[in-house]
């Protein structure tokens, strides 16, 4: 039983009580006692019916403070998993709008959370590839017909407040309701400009040695 029941069962009482006492004084005396006794009898019975609904809703309560407590737990520790994330974690909307963000996303883009949410995803996103950024994202959202797909993986050039451009690899999984409706896309990402300069003077290196190799075959047929 719920407060708005409580609160019938009391008006309903009240109710009973006042004709109870309408009736009183419309009797003459000899008939006081077998209305007052109906009267008791009225406001014991409305006591049970009040004793019943306390405790309904003293287990009510108690299972709803169970029930926060738990969804209390259950946030901190999704915060606590939220910031252990060794990578950049975002939680944007279908548009791109950041609205959660991990202490690894502020410092990949070094900018401080509180000017981070709100913010579009695609402003860290270095210039000449914005578009392309934006008909990925585009194509995110146009595939919401489609709930088997949930992640994509792409590379792309982001531009940290006041610092040097990174390469980043980008993964983003898609976040349904019961309906399978797209409601939000989490982000995760990882600077990989390190890596990618270390592929590219491999790269360099393994060019280097076919280009050695060849002269070494060439001067060696001309001997």
């Amino acid at each position: 039983m719920n407060l708005d029941d409580l609160a019938l069962q009391i008006e309903n009482m009240r109710k009973r009580v006042a004709l109870l006492q309408r009736q009183s004084e419309q009797q003459e005396a000899e008939a006081d006692i077998e209305l007052v006794t109906a009267v008791f009898k009225e406001v014991y019975l409305a006591l049970e019916e009040l004793q019943l609904v306390n405790e309904d809703l003293k287990q009510q309560n108690e299972e709803l403070s169970k029930t926060q407590q738990a969804l209390v737990a259950e946030g901190q520790r999704y915060q606590e998993l939220f910031e252990e994330v060794p990578d950049a974690y975002f939680v944007t909307d279908t548009k791109g709008i950041i609205q959660e963000a991990n202490s690894a996303a502020t410092t990949l883009l070094n900018i401080s959370k509180s000017l981070l949410l709100g913010q579009s995803i695609g402003i860290f996103v270095l210039e000449k590839e914005v578009i392309a950024f934006h008909l990925k994202l585009n194509h995110l959202r146009d595939r919401t017909q489609f709930p088997d797909w949930k992640m994509q993986e792409w590379e792309v050039t982001l531009r940290p407040h006041d610092k040097t451009p990174i390469m980043a690899a980008v993964k983003v999984a898609a976040i349904r309701n019961q309906s399978s409706e797209l409601v939000s896309l989490h982000w995760l990402l990882r600077d990989i400009s390190e890596s990618k300069r270390t592929q590219a003077k491999l790269q360099w290196a393994e060019e280097a040695m076919r280009q050695a190799l060849a002269k070494e075959r060439e001067f060696s047929e001309l001997n």
